[in-house]
């Protein structure tokens, strides 16, 4: 299969899922040289009833979302009204996204300004303990008004877009690349893959052909991997300096032990399945996982809490948010496929974490709504229509 096959099967949700179970069970194999940090002391075998079960586990997911997603495809929904009124060359949605992202990454800042002020705030950047501004961030959280910084996802994706794409360029496009990277710093490097993974699938999908250039895609790949490094210095330089690694060396094991941990952890259900209904959180012992480590596979995280259930709440997620992906796939020239692609990236964490459901998700769906809403509410041309009717 062809790269741009590939690039094309990742706006799908059972593509998405291959694709990024494949990274994940790679990094899980790969050693770690005698210098790499891998996440966990301990490999599971591939000949293990783990193993065999995280196979059912993904392969069942990947089938499920294939056929509601196919289904969803025979259904109608016109885009018509939604493309006259916010498509994404239109002006109107995009300052009104622009408003709440603004809004969010300002409320965000104020709350961080009030408790520890400007120059602390550049000092644990610059010392490597940005980290700390999400944590003062977290001390009296509640959603609401600072959810809305995540929608920088959104608005710098679509200025990028707009602006490479649809060449339309606007003094807006800068502020959201600083809104985003403002939301970056403080929660985390998720914003910064999500929005490029956005960006992805938006030009792939209004591409009628993917030109691949090697160069091009080499340097990105460079740059990408340089600043997601210079993230996670930035975030736990100490803990790098206590375990011997440089920038370098840091950037290359965190990427190792991103992708490949939650492998380790799905694999860990099927073979310690009894400690872990005992001991849900002591993921040390039964998965031989960092304690430090959080997002230890969506098989792991909902069989903590559900047990064996996890199987039909995943596949009864799975079908639902893949049909409706599938049913709003024809909504690609308009806002409302910002939605869509919310729901695709909830796919692609699918590996790691059970992202459906989450505040920034169910934020970043819901909000691409409200803007047509908004939009067509203003429109007087709206009106006048619904007045003709």
């Amino acid at each position: 299969m062809g790269i741009s096959k590939i690039l094309r099967s990742l706006s799908t949700p059972y593509g998405i899922v291959f694709y990024t179970v494949l990274l994940s069970f790679l990094a899980w194999i790969m050693p770690d040289f005698g210098i790499l940090r891998k996440g966990f002391s301990r490999q599971f075998s591939m000949g293990s009833f783990g193993f065999f079960l995280a196979m059912v586990w993904y392969a069942s997911a990947i089938v499920c979302a294939f056929l509601f997603y196919s289904l969803a495809l025979k259904a109608k929904l016109s885009p018509a009204l939604f493309d006259r009124y916010a498509s994404f060359d239109r002006k109107g949605p995009y300052v009104l996204l622009s408003m709440f992202a603004f809004i969010g990454g300002l409320a965000s800042y104020m709350v961080i300004l009030s408790s520890v002020g400007f120059n602390t705030i550049i000092g644990y950047i610059s010392t490597g303990q940005a980290n700390q501004l999400k944590y003062i961030l977290y001390e009296d959280y509640s959603a609401g008004i600072l959810s809305l910084r995540y929608l920088a996802i959104h608005s710098c994706a679509l200025a990028i877009f707009r602006r490479y794409k649809l060449k339309q360029k606007s003094k807006l496009d800068v502020i959201n690349v600083l809104l985003l990277l403002s939301a970056v710093v403080i929660s985390s490097r998720l914003s910064l893959v999500m929005m490029l993974f956005i960006c992805l699938i938006l030009f792939v999908t209004h591409s009628s052909r993917i030109k691949i250039k090697p160069v091009k895609v080499t340097v990105a790949g460079v740059i990408l991997f340089v600043l997601l490094s210079a993230l996670s210095y930035s975030r736990n330089k100490g803990f790098y300096e206590a375990k011997g690694h440089g920038f370098w060396s840091a950037g290359i094991s965190e990427i190792v032990t991103y992708l490949g941990t939650p492998f380790q952890g799905a694999v860990a259900v099927g073979n310690n399945s009894e400690l872990i209904t005992r001991e849900p959180l002591d993921w040390a012992r039964y998965a031989y996982i960092e304690e430090s480590l959080s997002t230890n596979s969506a098989f792991l995280q909902l069989f903590q809490f559900y047990g064996w259930y996890a199987f039909l709440i995943m596949l009864f997620t799975v079908a639902v948010f893949s049909y409706v992906a599938g049913f709003l796939k024809k909504q690609r020239n308009n806002y409302l496929y910002l939605s869509v692609l919310t729901i695709l990236y909830a796919f692609a964490e699918f590996w790691r974490l059970y992202w459906f459901g989450t505040g920034i998700m169910i934020t970043l769906v819901v909000f691409p709504v409200l803007v047509i809403f908004i939009t067509v509410f203003l429109s007087k041309s709206a009106w006048r229509n619904m007045k003709l009717q």
